[in-house]
């Protein structure tokens, strides 16, 4: 869910803070130590199973909740 009132808030620009400080990587997947990194790469453990795959849809369009 998201909440609108995060929108140009303290709370907002703190995550935004803590991601930029989490850079890594530059954005062409590449590392560099003499650039500044400009991404971040994470890695996610999960589990997954073999499942029927129904008809192909189209993507839903991604929202700027802070415009």
């Amino acid at each position: 869910s998201y909440d609108p009132n995060l929108c140009g808030s303290v709370t907002l620009e703190s995550i935004l803070t803590q991601v930029e400080q989490a850079a890594d990587i530059l954005l062409d997947a590449t590392q560099d130590p003499t650039k500044e990194c400009d991404a971040v790469s994470i890695g996610i453990g999960f589990e997954a199973a073999r499942v029927q795959l129904g008809e192909v849809v189209d993507a839903v369009p991604e929202q700027d909740f802070c415009p």
